[in-house]
């Protein structure tokens, strides 16, 4: 096709409410440079990144739930999902399904006319701990065409529409680290807190296909669409836990909420049960409350957190943010316990974790995540236990 001059794109012109959205039909055509490719926009999927994004929430200094920061008035300089601080006008869109219309140099002509789906996180433009987002640190699918690295753009060849695909790439990776994090395998019984969002409903159908029973907590009026994606049973938001499924029934949890239940999704896990959690929120889960992963003897697993693709995870004191929590084998001796913000300042140059933990019942390691989804640095205590 014949690729024209200027295209129609909605910009982010500042962080806000809609009124920092404006749409343009004069906004001109990116060109593809080395290793890129240039996609005509098929359809783009929102996100709540996007809508984060817009708002700010990702700053440091927003302490209040999404709804809250919409009519904060903040203007942060870190607003963006990697904390650097965004450049306006900024294309958002983190989520894109289309055509390659145009190849960079050294990119094969034969990638002309595929269609594409493009990884949010463009992990070939990483460097150390910084992986743009498309839509946040570079300019997204809210727009007529877009750039991105060709070793981002996957072809896709199936019966799914446009729409379809463009639901997957934020969603169905996140929730794809989380299943496949905690092992998910054939008979085992999963329970999905936030089942009725977007990466919930992956998890379902994800778990499903790997022959799991999965168990989803949703409000009623989103039963029947959770049963429709694979959920054998479902339990209303707020029900009473282990009155509703008993106590140690469940083999692996998938909370994509991290909310006021984080105790009794523990109680409900099976001894040596696994927990993977997508994200916590600022003001509900204390560096305390992870006492119980070592008296229940679970394994914690923190997928794609507020904070993933921050330099550095400091944090409000006593708030636990991202970190992967596993027993051990030794446990340490009755009494003796672990000053986190001295131990990670000296070996991981992290801090904020803000609590001392005593590890004396049956002892844990703490393992901060590297990098996006699903990248853990697992091995970074060696011999210290």
């Amino acid at each position: 096709m014949t690729v024209p001059k200027f295209m129609s794109a909605v910009q982010l012109v500042g962080h806000g409410s809609f009124d920092k959205l404006v749409y343009s039909e004069a906004v001109p055509v990116p060109i593809a440079t080395p290793g890129e490719v240039l996609i005509r926009v098929r359809a783009a999927g929102l996100n709540n990144t996007d809508i984060n994004t817009r708002i700010g929430w990702y700053s440091s200094q927003s302490t209040t739930s999404t709804g809250e920061a919409t009519t904060s008035g903040l203007s942060p300089t870190d607003g963006d999902w990697a904390g650097a601080g965004l450049t306006f006008p900024r294309i958002q869109g983190a989520d894109v399904c289309g055509e390659i219309v145009s190849v960079g140099a050294g990119v094969a002509e034969s990638r002309l006319g595929q269609r594409v789906i493009v990884q949010s996180c463009l992990r070939s433009l990483q460097q150390g701990a910084f992986t743009p987002w498309l839509g946040s640190e570079r300019d997204g699918g809210f727009a007529q065409f877009v750039l991105a690295p060709s070793a981002d753009s996957y072809h896709v060849k199936t019966d799914l529409s446009d729409a379809e695909l463009a639901a997957v790439p934020c969603a169905f990776a996140t929730a794809e680290n989380l299943v496949n994090r905690a092992r998910v395998s054939a008979g085992e019984s999963v329970l999905i807190t936030g089942a009725s969002g977007n990466v919930g409903i992956a998890a379902i159908q994800l778990a499903r296909r790997r022959g799991a029973h999965v168990t989803a907590i949703a409000a009623p009026g989103k039963f029947d669409e959770l049963r429709s994606a694979g959920a054998a049973r479902c339990i209303a938001r707020g029900s009473a836990l282990a009155e509703a499924l008993g106590e140690g029934t469940i083999d692996v949890v998938i909370d994509v909420v991290g909310g006021s239940q984080w105790h009794e999704l523990l109680d409900v896990l099976k001894p040596r049960g696994r927990y993977a959690v997508h994200r916590t929120r600022r003001d509900q889960t204390d560096c305390r409350q992870t006492l119980s992963l070592a008296r229940h003897r679970c394994c914690a697993i923190g997928v794609s957190l507020e904070e993933t693709c921050r330099k550095n995870c400091a944090h409000p004191a006593g708030h636990l943010r991202c970190a992967f929590y596993s027993p051990i084998s030794h446990p340490r001796q009755a009494g003796q316990g672990i000053d986190l913000d001295a131990f990670l300042d000296q070996r991981l140059g992290v801090v904020g974790l803000g609590a001392a933990v005593d590890a004396a019942l049956f002892g844990f390691v703490v393992v901060l995540f590297s990098g996006f989804i699903g990248e853990f640095v697992t091995d970074i205590f060696g011999g210290l236990f």
